[in-house]
């Protein structure tokens, strides 16, 4: 063991060894004793502080990283939605002149060229356009889908299916009919006048033939339906008129819908024609509203007019609709239940024109 000999302190370096722990045990030479107890043992405050600032730091950082990358993201966003409004543009730009170069008249082109848009005229002459609001139910029916007859009957039929069923309206205008020949000549649905509101004098009135057309056509395996031509101005009017209707319709027996006609007078000189989109709303609400309470199923019938300009159509989406258009193009978006598609139909049994329709969801 000789050899390790070299490597034992001398008494000099144990001696300093001594005083470096003695120092050591102290902080900084001024006698106060430091703590050298292992970590784990210590107790005492936890450091709040520290832990407050570092918890602060780290927020404000992220706060800063989290500002410069939505910055950036709604700088990227707004590029592409300016890109994407120009491609929007000259697209319907081109749409336009390509529909006038073709010869279509001005309001065909602009409808082609604002295809997310409802586009017509008011009554001053001036351009509407109405948002298409995707949020309610279309009919994505196409026109190309649309088979004309024969004799003025249309059908709609997809991949060789049809899809609608035949249908009429009749009032005493049409006077008597013979409803085993209107069933013998393919009619299945037969929606009846039931009264009307004078739209000058406000009077109630019932339609002359309103109980022979609800028995004669159910007689005949028909199903129908009833509606009302209202000229209501204030709620207690609307009321009026749904009792009115529903003591009316209520000896025959029908579980068909049960509309209300909701169209200005073709000279506009109606009682109900200087009402506001809003107050027209209100009513036909309050009327759907009473109808439903009956136990029937509410419906309301419109054209293209009342439902761009004279409704607010996003308030009553609710409720059935009854659409008349006389146009093969199916340019209105919104779903309708039943199409009344002419005026001038003809059909075994019955004198006179009268209503064609084609129904699509059937009772």
């Amino acid at each position: 063991m000789a050899e390790y000999d070299d490597f034992k302190p001398t008494p000099r370096e144990s001696e300093q060894k001594k005083k470096r722990r003695a120092r050591a045990k102290t902080e900084g030479g001024r006698g106060k004793v430091r703590d050298i107890t292992p970590k784990k043992e210590r107790t005492g405050k936890f450091p709040w502080k520290a832990v407050i600032l570092t918890f602060l730091f780290t927020a404000v950082g992220a706060g800063l990283v989290g500002l410069y990358l939505s910055y950036n993201y709604e700088e990227r966003k707004y590029a592409y939605t300016r890109q994407t409004i120009v491609i929007q543009e000259s697209d319907a730009l081109n749409a336009m002149k390509e529909s006038l170069e073709g010869g279509d008249a001005a309001l065909t082109a602009v409808r082609k060229g604002f295809r997310n848009y409802i586009v017509t005229y008011n009554k001053a002459g001036a351009y509407v356009f109405k948002p298409i609001n995707y949020d309610l139910k279309l009919h994505n029916r196409k026109s190309k889908d649309v088979k004309k007859l024969p004799g003025g009957e249309w059908r709609y039929e997809e991949n060789l299916r049809t899809l609608s069923h035949k249908g009429i309206d009749v009032s005493s205008h049409q006077e008597e009919i013979d409803w085993k020949k209107v069933a013998a000549d393919g009619v299945e649905y037969a929606m009846v006048r039931a009264g009307l509101r004078g739209y000058e004098t406000g009077k109630l009135v019932e339609d002359q033939r309103v109980g022979e057309n609800l028995k004669g056509a159910a007689e005949n395996g028909i199903k129908t339906g009833a509606y009302f031509v209202t000229q209501a101005t204030t709620p207690e009017e609307v009321d009026e008129e749904v009792e009115f209707l529903l003591k009316t319709i209520e000896p025959y027996e029908g579980k068909g819908p049960v509309a209300v006609d909701v169209e200005p007078t073709a000279e506009g000189n109606g009682r109900a024609d200087g009402l506001s989109a809003k107050e027209r709303t209100d009513l036909v609400i309050r009327f759907c509203d009473k109808v439903k309470e009956a136990g029937y199923t509410p419906m309301i019938y419109y054209n293209f007019e009342t439902a761009v300009l004279l409704t607010e159509v996003e308030r009553l989406e609710d409720y059935a609709k009854w659409y008349a258009s006389y146009s093969s193009d199916l340019y209105y978006p919104y779903y309708y239940s039943i199409w009344q598609y002419s005026a001038n139909g003809h059909v075994d049994g019955i004198s006179e024109n009268v209503d064609l329709n084609m129904v699509f969801d059937t009772w």
